[in-house]
């Protein structure tokens, strides 16, 4: 198979997420990829039009605008495919089923096309009846889930639908796979195939630089109830000297993509030492953490299960120490040197000695971070989901697109020093072994 279909959580712009890496990685190895954009609500008629709404709903619309650029390259072969929906999926049944119609739509067009077997991905559960409705449209297509949140610990208490949606996977889908072994639960007792989050091999420093002394903390990610603002601004209360760079769109309930009040409130309290940027191009990540001294993870630890953080890999890609709250209790995240804060008071006081924690500990940072790259991620993941046995099955993209992206390979294994990918799941592990990144003959 040479076709990826992926069914986004998110818009292509920004391309910050684990889904963009997958789909570029895609593409740097010579697969043709379809990116199906998260839907946009009846709260995007005003910037986007009733007409040009209704068409998107009714029908597959190909987004020919420009597209952000890797290495000079706009990514000519990926399509990004954009659609509407009245209300938001994980809201109500009602919604999901008239999502799942509109996604279902846009599937069955883009296999028809192509006319040929391809890998359909789900990134949200409750968009997984879709792909049921559209595989069979070719004979051959695989089904798979890539799960990196816990939907059910992040939207909170009932959504039964969501619930179900996740026991229709874990019976129908050709494989699953997460980005933390925490998310093997949601699927019942069948094996997950694991496959952590990555990092950009652009973004990873090529050696420790030196931690400026702004006393300035930075956290870049999504704003949602998940960010703990309360914690934030008593963390500045004991560090009056200190400032907080925010970086990243908000995603409140209810609020769409606007900042809740109390985001401003905040900010103003502080004497404006918490600043808010909004959005943050990927491109611009390596700069804004080097000027940083500290990097922070605030997260309400009831709202941080089974969550696998793409902030983590940023930041330890640079070398910085990082200061989080205890929202990762089993360690899943594999960051070494992480400074964990039960409080405020101890926030601040880990804070204080991240600041002096010298060259030494960010070399060691950098060292793990360049073996997390997703170049390493890649060839386990596309194994997983095509249900390549061999690496005579993988695809052999074109050497100058991948050298376009990847600008040094880390010629590591790529999950275990074994060259195997572990298999999670309630009832037990196994091990599959898939190809070592070092064999695999089109990675250069």
């Amino acid at each position: 198979m040479r076709h990826l279909v992926l069914c986004s959580k998110s818009p292509w712009i920004p391309a910050m997420r684990r889904e963009h890496a997958i789909a570029e990685s895609a593409w740097a190895n010579g697969l043709t990829v379809d990116f199906v954009e998260s839907p946009a609500d009846v709260r995007s008629l005003r910037t986007v039009g009733a007409r040009e709404w209704a068409r998107r709903w009714s029908g597959p619309v190909a987004d020919r605008s420009p597209r952000p650029s890797v290495a000079g390259d706009p990514l000519r072969g990926l399509t990004r495919w954009v659609r509407t929906t009245p209300v938001p999926g994980h809201r109500l049944r009602l919604a999901a089923t008239l999502d799942n119609s509109s996604l279902a739509r846009v599937l069955r067009s883009i296999i028809g096309r192509r006319g040929e077997p391809c890998v359909l991905v789900a990134t949200l559960p409750w968009q997984w009846q879709a792909l049921g409705w559209a595989h069979r449209v070719v004979p051959g297509c695989r089904r798979v889930f890539d799960a990196a949140d816990d939907w059910t610990a992040l939207l909170g208490g009932g959504r039964s639908h969501v619930h179900e949606a996740y026991r229709r996977i874990a019976a129908e889908a050709d494989e699953v796979i997460v980005a933390n072994p925490g998310l093997g639960s949601l699927f019942e007792d069948r094996a997950v195939s694991l496959v952590p989050n990555g990092v950009p091999t652009a973004q990873v420093a090529s050696r420790a630089v030196p931690q400026p002394g702004a006393r300035r903390m930075i956290y870049i990610g999504t704003l949602s109830e998940r960010f703990d603002l309360s914690l934030v601004e008593r963390v500045l209360e004991l560090l009056p000297d200190w400032t907080l760079d925010v970086y990243g769109p908000c995603r409140y309930a209810g609020l769409g993509e606007r900042a809740p009040s109390e985001l401003f409130d905040a900010q103003d309290r502080s004497g404006r030492r918490l600043r808010w940027h909004g959005l943050l191009e990927p491109s611009g990540i390596p700069e804004v953490v080097d000027g940083a001294d500290v990097a922070v993870l605030p997260h309400r630890a009831e709202q941080g299960r089974g969550q696998s953080s793409m902030k983590l890999l940023q930041y330890a890609a640079r070398g910085r120490p990082i200061v989080s709250t205890d929202w990762d209790p089993d360690g899943s995240s594999g960051v070494p040197s992480v400074r964990v804060a039960r409080s405020a008071e101890e926030f601040a006081r880990a804070v204080q000695e991240a600041a002096v924690c010298g060259d030494r500990e960010a070399e060691g940072v950098l060292a793990w971070a360049r073996r997390q790259t997703w170049q390493e991620r890649w060839p386990a993941w596309w194994a997983a989901a095509s249900g390549s046995a061999s690496r005579g099955d993988l695809p052999r993209g074109d050497a100058t697109r991948s050298e376009a992206i990847w600008a040094d390979v880390t010629r590591t294994d790529v999950t275990r020093g074994d060259g195997s990918a572990v298999r999670v799941g309630r009832g037990g592990s196994s091990t599959v072994p898939w190809p070592r990144a070092a064999e695999v003959p089109w990675v250069v």
